[in-house]
């Protein structure tokens, strides 16, 4: 009898065992299932991405799994548990409206995706707090309308339209508030009217964003040590992260996929491309 009850403890304490290894365990993420799909609720932490360099008890994210795939809310972490970016995901892709903060907890940026796509009006601001950048995007993720860019004393740096992602009009400014230029852009994209102020011109940022042409790979490495094919297959990482996977041709991806990430380093979507151009949206 008593060699039946131990029998029993031991197939017992087997089971609960295997149970919490397939679980979500002290040392596991999140819950794997028979299929090997990621499900439910997952916190991930430094030791189960020791690549991130974060502490090992450190969250780098938390959030839901549905099939492998990101639903529903998710928060991503700087080093010391502070939130740096909180979104939702729909089939995984981030759908909605997000926040981002700096480390010391302070308001970064804010706006809203949907699937993927920056839409809506999206403000950036300084550590202190104070509007840097407010800009706004249309339905398909083109910058649509006004922009605003702010020095950090208030002044306003520079200001332009644009329609669709194409620039038609631009007025930068110093820090004290004087006329550096203002131009309008004609439909072949150059400028026209040109009006100079009496400030000195003071650097800014570009208004659009890329063309549609893949970029050489800068800040990208392989795996294993393995070199860089300029004519070849290549699967490259950027920041620990897959950035574009395929055939490349005179150092440009050319057949393959391209992962887009924002600022940090959420990402948004995979790009198709073919004969060395955009062709398509991939799935996430």
């Amino acid at each position: 009898m008593k060699l039946l009850t131990l029998l029993s403890f031991v197939l017992s304490l087997g089971i609960a065992t295997a149970s919490d290894n397939n679980g979500q365990g002290e040392d596991k993420a999140g819950v794997t299932d028979a299929n090997g799909k990621k499900q439910g609720h997952w916190i991930v932490k430094g030791k189960h991405k020791p690549e991130k360099n974060y502490p090992p008890e450190d969250k780098i994210e938390e959030g839901d799994y549905k099939d492998s795939r990101k639903e529903g809310e998710w928060t991503f972490f700087h080093i010391g548990n502070v939130p740096k970016l909180k979104t939702t995901f729909v089939n995984n892709k981030a759908t909605g409206k997000y926040i981002k903060y700096y480390p010391n907890g302070n308001m970064k940026e804010k706006g809203e995706y949907r699937i993927g796509l920056q839409v809506g009006t999206q403000e950036t601001f300084f550590e202190d707090g104070k509007l840097k950048r407010k800009q706004d995007y249309n339905s398909v993720g083109k910058p649509d309308g006004e922009v605003v860019e702010y020095w950090p004393n208030g002044e306003v740096r520079m200001k332009g339209t644009l329609a669709n992602g194409v620039r038609k009009s631009v007025e930068r400014r110093n820090e004290n508030g004087e006329l550096i230029e203002k131009m309008d852009f004609g439909d072949d994209g150059k400028p026209v009217n040109i009006v100079k102020g009496a400030a000195e011109k003071t650097e800014v940022k570009e208004v659009v964003g890329e063309g549609n042409v893949a970029a050489k790979p800068v800040g990208t490495e392989t795996k294993d040590g393995k070199p860089f094919q300029p004519d070849g297959f290549n699967m490259l990482y950027k920041n620990d992260e897959l950035y574009q996977v395929g055939k490349f041709k005179g150092g440009r991806l050319w057949e393959g996929k391209f992962y887009k990430y924002d600022a940090d380093g959420l990402l948004l979507k995979i790009e198709i491309y073919k004969g060395g151009k955009y062709h398509s949206d991939g799935q996430m």
